[in-house]
């Protein structure tokens, strides 16, 4: 009787060690080879591509406010430093800007942000580093009271910029006191 234990026993470990190892082989031919020192180059552009948006690289000169018949305007003007513009010129990578609102204008609008407004690509033939991001948003019913509000309540809105998968990657807190803000 111990014999037979001892036999199937022996039986079950050789059948899962023989099992584990195909899996493992199995693993190792499907995955595709890579080359480390790409994947640590990839890795790191990613892990710096947030830190290229802040001051003085990039630089919010203007934010404003419009509120015409049915709809709000944002507009942001912004430049980018040399840095900052040499960086997306050569690793032309695909980022978003989108802005997000401040309490009063989540509850007009029923959305905490605008829409993701993709950012411009700086090719090789690009020299321009000055740029506008214009957003519309619909708005119905507004009284004479909401649009004066609107129109003198410029702080509190936030401009994110996000990477190709839309994550954020870096915030701008209060966009009307960033476009004052010096570098020393």
């Amino acid at each position: 009787m111990k014999k037979k234990i001892k036999a199937l026993v022996a039986l079950c470990l050789l059948i899962m060690t023989i099992s584990c190892s195909n899996s493992e082989a199995n693993e190792k031919a499907t995955l595709p080879e890579t080359n480390p020192q790409e994947e640590n180059k990839q890795e790191q552009v990613l892990l710096d591509y947030g830190e290229e948006f802040i001051p003085p690289h990039f630089q919010v000169e203007k934010f404003s406010l419009q509120v015409n018949d049915n709809s709000l305007y944002f507009e942001v003007d912004y430049v980018y430093d040399q840095q900052l513009f040499t960086f997306l010129q050569n690793h032309q990578p695909t980022y978003y800007y989108a802005i997000q609102y401040p309490p009063e204008v989540k509850e007009l609008l029923s959305k905490k942000q605008s829409a993701w407004v993709e950012g411009p690509v700086i090719s090789d033939d690009v020299t321009k580093r000055n740029y506008e991001l214009t957003i519309e948003e619909e708005i119905s019913d507004l009284s004479a009271k909401q649009i004066t509000s609107f129109e003198n309540q410029l702080e509190g809105y936030k401009l994110i910029v996000f990477n190709s998968e839309k994550y954020p990657i870096h915030i701008i807190n209060d966009l009307y006191h960033y476009q004052y803000f010096e570098l020393k």
